[in-house]
Order: C-alpha cells, then structure tokens, then sequence
C-alpha cells in the first residue's frame, strides 16, 4: 500500500431469529443480515514500526491504541483490555497469511453503525473486516478467537436472509429470500441488557444437555421459519421455539417473564435475557411501540426498518 492509499472495508451486523443455543450443536439456524454494520479504513502510516488504531461508535471516538508492529506489544491504549483483545485478533489473522505482517505499518479507523450494547455484532463485523484486510477465510479467525456457531460471519457478507448449519470452518449457508406480507407486523426491541456471547456459550456448555430429537426440532422450526406466509403460522413458530428452547436451558421464556400481558408473541434473539427479543401482534404498530414505551424500552425496529432486502 503506497502513502496515501486507502483500503476501505465493510460488514453487516446480524439477528438470529431461530436457533439461539441449539445452532452450537448442529441446528439449523435462521439469521437476518442487518443494515447497520462497520466500516474499517486503512491507510499507511508514515510513523514507522507503528499500527494505530482508532475506534469509534456513530463517529463518536471511544477506543484507540498504538502496537509495535514487530511485536504486536501495546504501547499506549485507553482500555487495555479491548487492546489485548485486538491484539489476539491481528495475531491470529499473522498466523493464517504471515505475510498480512507486511501490512500492519497501518492506521485503521473503525466506525460502528450501531450501539455497540446492543448485539448487532461489534466484533464479528470487526473480525470480517480485518479478514478482509489480510486476505484470510473469515471463519478461520472467528474460530481462532471466538467459541461461537459464527452464523455471524455469513451474516457480515451476505445480501438475504439465510439458513445456517455450523460445521466446523465450512459451514452450511442456504440463502433463502424471506418473502411474506406480514413484516411490518414484526418488530425488535432492545432490553437493554448486553449479554457476553462467550460467556454465555461457555454457561450452555457447562450446564446444559440438548437432545438429538431437540435439535431436529429446532432445525424444522427454522426451515418453517424461512419459507413462512402466514402471520399465524409464524406466531406459533415462535411459541413452539420458545418451549423447546426453555426446556433446554431450563428457563422461563421472557414473555412469561415480563410481557405476559402483551398481545402477541415474543421470542428471544441471542442469549436469552439480553440484547433484542421479538415481538410480533395483530394489533397496530402503535399498541406495539406504545406498550415497550410504557416499559421503558425505547430501542424499537420494525422489520422493515432493520433487515437488508
């Protein structure tokens, strides 16, 4: 890269609809591309030895660090523990292209779209776009510093909503156009509870045992998930996975939790008590929105708002 020259890179944040949990063991999973994500600019950096790297959130600066290119050793950082973080990332992308070494006398400025709270994907967008940068297979990285399905790796470079099937570092994507009259009956809300997702993959696998017939459950549900037409029918699909689910994590679904007295269905998204749940009605956009208002959750999307199409 010449002084002066400018590589930029961008990758989708995510939703998983279907699958949470279950998709760590071999359920098919059914997972929405979103239209916010991050863009990650790199240009040459004339002060040699040195990769700088600034981080912001909505063009708001919140993370920076400097690293001895040789070394990959910190030398100034406003949070250590993102910079040692990132510091794993970069050397696991050197470990996959050694020559991507050559390239680190960079600066790198990292914009996300979105509220990092609220589990879009920071660091699989993040990890797409370093992929990019060093020419290396997305799912090898997510795979050599996460511990995830990483779904959220299709879902930073693909255009359509799709199923997914985790198998090692080839997974199963089928792209599948979600096609239905019913989306702007469908909405995310923020709970605003940001949950670690390798913490809480870590808890599943210590504490938890899914069946065969579960996964298979999970699997179907999905599928119905993606070819859905029916507003109905997607409602109970949202019920019948919130009761498999529940069983196998031995938890309350949140709608009976908290929005017992809702007009709809709910179903959580990710881990369940944190990030974005969904809500689907019959009744108008504005009982929705007005009833998580009441409740003090203000970070509501619409489908149609939301989804790439």
């Amino acid at each position: 890269m010449t002084n002066n020259t400018k590589e930029t890179y961008y990758s989708n944040g995510k939703l998983l609809l279907s699958g949470e949990y279950a998709v760590l063991d071999g359920a098919t999973a059914f997972a929405l591309p979103v239209n916010l994500g991050q863009n990650l600019e790199v240009e040459n950096n004339t002060c040699e030895n040195t990769l700088t790297w600034k981080a912001y959130i909505i063009n708001n600066l919140w993370f920076f660090a400097d690293f001895d290119i040789k070394t990959l050793d910190i030398i100034k950082t406003n949070d250590k523990l993102i910079a040692d973080r990132l510091k794993k990332i970069i050397a696991a992308a050197i470990k996959l292209n050694p020559s991507f070494k050559n390239k680190i006398n960079s600066k790198i400025r990292t914009n996300l779209d979105f509220n990092s709270d609220w589990g879009f994907g920071s660091s699989s967008t993040l990890i797409s776009n370093i992929a990019y940068w060093a020419k290396i297979d997305p799912y090898q990285l997510f795979f050599l510093v996460y511990n995830g399905s990483g779904y959220d790796m299709a879902a930073a470079r693909l255009s359509n909503t799709f199923l997914y099937t985790a198998n090692k570092d080839n997974p199963i994507i089928n792209e599948i156009k979600f096609e239905n009259n019913f989306s702007d009956s469908i909405f995310f809300i923020h709970l605003g509870n940001k949950q670690d997702s390798n913490d809480s993959i870590s808890l599943y696998r210590k504490n938890t045992q899914i069946l065969t017939s579960q996964i298979n459950e999970i699997s179907d549900i999905s599928k119905q998930f993606s070819v859905c037409k029916s507003l109905d029918s997607f409602q109970i699909l949202m019920i019948e996975h919130e009761k498999i689910i529940s069983k196998i994590i031995k938890d309350t679904s949140i709608k009976e939790k908290y929005f017992s007295d809702f007009d709809g269905s709910i179903k959580s998204l990710g881990a369940w008590g944190g990030d974005f749940i969904m809500a689907v009605s019959k009744k108008n956009n504005n009982y929705v929105k007005n009833y998580f208002s009441n409740k003090k959750l203000n970070t509501i999307f619409n489908y149609n708002q939301l989804i790439i199409k």
